[in-house]
Formats: structure tokens, sequence, C-alpha cells
């Protein structure tokens, strides 16, 4: 099985793993998860392998010139040739060899799509904007006796409006460093600008505004749970405030299966301890083998999922303190990714796009990233939020 094959067969099961996990609206397994990230390992992996053979094979076959062509100039023209886009070494550097790799690296660098929320991709030519109906009230049931008339009732049904917004990041190449090095390198620079667009989507996704293009994030919706750390904020001394966020969504009717804390607060809670003094063992225990099961055991809150984000500020207000983190508990089956798929792709959530003639002057290429993305919370009682968390 060749190199392509190999990634295309990664990419597929990790794909399957993931439609099985959202078809049955929950996370990831500890099994699962540590099986896609091994694919995706593999898929990257496998990807760097294929464009290095294609190199070497490249440069093989530039090395059977005979001196005949150099005197004639067709040295020349296969130079040429081969920076063409879409042959030869051109072929192993161009954009549109690599679109579908962006839609695993997002997901990989974003925590919230890891977190298990419903992913909404809307096509070409299907409208700016996806409007969501949601049952706010359900029908109302009546206790009757026999051969009595049943009255009639309608459910409350709204409607949420998500419109994708656009997440970009831009950068220069030498094209000496583009064409001169190996090909590999225009795939780590596509990655890396991948990574910056997650990584603002994920952070926006928590913490975004929803004023101007910026969308709304969990942090802003309306009518969401809160527990609060106190007036000037409190550092953690227990997970009692996760319990709350937790039994908050309950009696909103929710089922949670998400908790998303920040990287000083993960730190914070790993080291609360189960004693003031004596044993102290770990009040927070991490993944592991479970006695006597064999399988591994994610970290977790009261049976709920744990992930930890590097992208949560933890410079928020909370009274006089400004140094606050919040994290968020949420039933991720009914939090939503909606995003536009990635432009002239069928396969891709960023649309990559190189071009050279803007800096034609400089002989520089640009290479540009493109996500249209926002999230959608019909149901504001499904995700809670603790706030004020201190270090």
């Amino acid at each position: 099985m060749s190199p392509s094959e190999k990634r295309l067969a990664a990419l597929a099961e990790a794909r399957t793993l993931t439609e099985k996990a959202q078809a049955e609206s929950r996370a990831f397994t500890a099994e699962e998860a540590q099986r896609f990230e091994s694919l995706m390992a593999d898929a990257r992996t496998q990807g760097v392998i294929g464009v290095a053979n294609q190199a070497r094979a490249d440069l093989y076959a530039n090395s059977k010139r005979t001196r005949d062509d150099l005197r004639g100039g067709k040295w020349l023209a296969n130079e040429i040739r081969a920076l063409v886009p879409g042959s030869g070494s051109g072929a192993a550097i161009d954009g549109t060899s690599y679109a579908d790799f962006a839609l695993e690296t997002l997901a990989l660098e974003s925590t919230f799509l890891r977190s298990g929320v419903n992913q909404i991709v809307i096509g070409d030519g299907l409208g700016q904007s996806l409007t969501i109906p949601t049952v706010t009230a359900d029908a109302t049931t009546y206790n009757l006796a026999a051969g009595s008339a049943i009255t009639a009732s309608d459910p409350t049904i709204s409607t949420t409006v998500a419109t994708p917004q656009k997440f970009a990041a831009l950068t220069s190449i030498s094209n000496e460093v583009l064409f001169d090095a190996n090909p590999a390198v225009f795939q780590s620079v596509s990655t890396s600008l991948v990574k910056s667009i997650a990584t603002a989507f994920d952070l926006a996704a928590f913490t975004g505004s929803g004023s101007g293009a910026a969308i709304t994030g969990l942090q802003n919706v309306s009518g969401i749970g809160s527990v609060s750390m106190g007036t000037n904020g409190a550092s953690l001394s227990s997970l009692d405030p996760f319990a709350e966020a937790i039994g908050t969504i309950v009696a909103a009717g929710g089922r949670p299966s998400a908790i998303v804390v920040g990287a000083r607060t993960y730190l914070a809670m790993l080291k609360l301890k189960t004693l003031t003094s004596g044993a102290n063992q770990p009040l927070l225990l991490g993944g592991g083998a479970q006695d006597g099961a064999g399988a591994a055991v994610p970290q977790s809150i009261y049976g709920v999922p744990l992930f930890v984000s590097g992208n949560l500020p933890a410079n928020e207000t909370q009274g006089t303190a400004t140094t606050a983190q919040s994290a968020y508990v949420y039933d991720a089956s009914q939090v939503h990714a909606v995003f536009r798929r990635a432009r002239g792709n069928t396969t891709s959530l960023v649309s990559l796009e190189r071009d050279s003639s803007a800096l034609f002057g400089s002989d520089v290429t640009q290479l540009r990233g493109i996500l249209r993305a926002t999230i959608a919370v019909p149901y504001a009682g499904a995700v809670a939020r603790i706030r004020g968390i201190l270090a």
C-alpha cells in the first residue's frame, strides 16, 4: 500500500470514529480518543513520506539529463516545468495537494471541537446562514379517562440563526525557501497556518464577544448557567463549583458531557488533595488503567470528561481581580459548530491558497488560510460557566 493509500485509509477510519460518536451524541471513549490521535499522527506521517518520495523521484529523474539536453537548453525547460503547479516538484508543493489535511489538523488543535460538539457544514449555494429550528416547549400531555376527548396543543418552536464568520491568516515565504528546500517545508508552513486559525476559532468559540464580525462564544450566549467563585473571585479549594455547574445543566434538562478548563486552572486542580494532611492523595486522578478493567480511563469530574484548553484567557475581571479564568461545563450534543465548506473543496473546512503575483517584485509567495465558522447554542441551559477562578 502506498503512503497516499495508507494516509487515506487512516483518515477514513478516523472519520468513521467521529461519525459514530456524533451519531450517538457522545464524546470519544478513551480507547476511541487514543485511536483517533494515533490515526491522525499516522496520516500526517504518511503525507510527509509521500511528499518526500515524490521529491526523490523528481530529483532522480532530473539527475539523468544528458549532455545534449544541457547544450540544447532542455535542462532549463525541465526545471520550469518542474515548478509549475500540478506536475513534478510543483505538484509536491501545490496547495491543492494538501487540501484534505486541514479538517483533521483543525479538529486536533481545537479543544472545542474535540469536546464532542456537533459539527455542521454548509455546502456551496446554500446561503450565507443556517437556521436551526428549536423546540422550546413540548406539546401538552393529558392523563385522561377512557373515551375522554384529547385537547390539541402545539409545541413552541423558535429558531436560532448561525452565520459563519471569517477567520483568516496570511504568511509570506521566500521563493528560495519554497522551491530550494525539501517540499515538506510547504506542508509544515501550511500546518502552522491551519493551527493558528484553529487556535483563533477555539478562543472565539469560548469567549467571542458577538460584536461586529466576532462570533458569540459560550461565555456571551444569553441565558447560560453561571456559577460564581465570589465577588472578587477565589482559588479552587474543592470540585464543588463543578458539581454546581453540572447540577445547573441537569436541572435544565441537559446531560453534561464535557468540562473545559484553562491550563492554569487544570494545574490548580491537579494540586487539590483529598485530605489537608496525611496521605495527600490527589483529588483529581489522572487517566490510567482501571482496576480489573485494563482499559484507559480518561480524566473526568463526577463522570464528565475533562478537557484542557491552552486558549482560555487568565486575565478576566471579577470584582477587584483582573487575573480570573473561566471554566465551562456543557451538554455537547446541544452545542453546534457551524462551518462553510472551504472554497472549491468538498472535504475540507480551511481553504489554503497561494499566490506569487501580489509580491512579484520581491520574488515572494504568499500563503493564505480562510475558515468561515461560528457556533450555535439553541438551548442556553445546556451550558454553564464557572467564572472568577483565581490562581
